[in-house]
């Protein structure tokens, strides 16, 4: 079967395609890598109702803004089917691993839509958190039972509940939403990139106590963190690989070098290999070559990943580091800021 993925010539295959209501779904089989990769063309209609790009990303697809499967247009692509490292004890094992990946396509392509409707649910009942398609079987079902009890009940049944029920109900709602504004804006850094990853690289600066303030759009940094005792340009940027010394975030943090006060501390946040869960991510998440840029006087510029500043979060949290504490580390770092739990 498919005896063209034997081809020594071409790493990339198309080998499945499938066209609904929703958009255009192809399989694409990485020779090198022995892995299926699903892209995505979506019809904008289905995208944009209900914020289904954002749940469309928290599936772990990521946006490509050039498939060479959609003649240059914009996808969502992730890693959908790795083939097994050793075969069934027989000559068709590639061949049952094809064919597994065929079937895997069809039935996702058929329930795409009722998955990403499933998951908008979802949100409404709890605070969203990161998901990847692994996490769903391909017969994604929901009970409509666990759907059913988000009735609305009617508001004059309060005045004859118990006053304990009602206290327990607004503790219950009090905690979801301070998990909505706290644990999950943090839990972004991990994952997020873009104005998301920035959002949260402010909000943690403010629970350093600092005043944060967005820069224009025309500045080489992100945004500025002020308190009494110092002064932050923050530049900020999600990669699914490392920062390297041709990245241009290295470029624009060396431009606002040339133009920061006496007092302000460069810092770059980079939340590295940000598709890969974090005890699988590189510890290589600068360069040399980028290090050795930007560390010498007069740059100083302290690198730091997204992921030490959730770990961060987390230590002054349960009582391991005061947030003084990690403003000092961050002013006195020129260079990588290595930071262990």
């Amino acid at each position: 079967m498919i005896d063209e993925l034997h081809s020594p010539s071409t790493i990339n295959y198309k080998v499945n395609e499938a066209n609904t209501n929703i958009g255009q779904f192809v399989l694409v089989y990485n020779k090198s890598k022995q892995l299926f990769t699903l892209h995505i063309r979506i019809a904008s209609d289905f995208v944009s109702k209900n914020n289904r790009k954002s749940v469309i990303l928290s599936l772990g697809f990521q946006q490509s803004h050039g498939c060479d499967f959609f003649g240059g247009a914009e996808c969502f692509y992730t890693h959908f089917f790795a083939v097994a490292q050793r075969g069934y004890g027989n000559e068709n094992w590639f061949d049952r691993e094809v064919d597994y990946a065929h079937a895997m396509f069809k039935k996702f392509t058929e329930d795409f839509g009722a998955i990403c409707d499933h998951v908008i649910a979802l949100y409404n009942l709890v605070p969203p958190r990161p998901m990847r398609i692994p996490a769903f079987t391909y017969s994604f079902e929901i009970d409509p039972e666990l759907l059913k009890s988000k009735v609305s009940m009617p508001t004059w049944i309060e005045k004859v509940a118990p006053e304990v029920q009602i206290d327990l109900k607004n503790d219950i709602l009090s905690k979801i939403e301070k998990l909505k504004n706290e644990y999950v804006s943090f839990a972004a850094l991990l994952f997020q990139s873009g104005s998301e990853l920035e959002l949260s690289v402010k909000k943690f600066f403010e629970f350093l106590g600092m005043k944060v303030v967005l820069a224009e759009k025309s500045f080489p940094v992100d945004m500025f963190a002020e308190s009494d005792a110092v002064r932050f340009a923050i530049e900020v940027t999600g990669t699914n690989g490392n920062i390297n010394n041709k990245d241009r975030k290295v470029g624009q943090a060396i431009t606002y070098c040339g133009e920061k006060k006496e007092d302000e501390k460069v810092i770059l946040v980079a939340n590295t290999f940000r598709d890969q869960p974090i005890s699988e991510r590189s510890k290589e998440s600068f360069t040399k070559e980028a290090v050795k840029i930007l560390t010498p006087t007069p740059f100083n510029v302290c690198l730091v990943t997204a992921a030490n500043l959730y770990n961060f979060w987390k230590d002054i949290i349960e009582g391991r580091k005061s947030k003084t504490d990690i403003i000092n580390m961050l002013r006195e770092t020129s260079g990588v800021l290595e930071y262990r739990t």
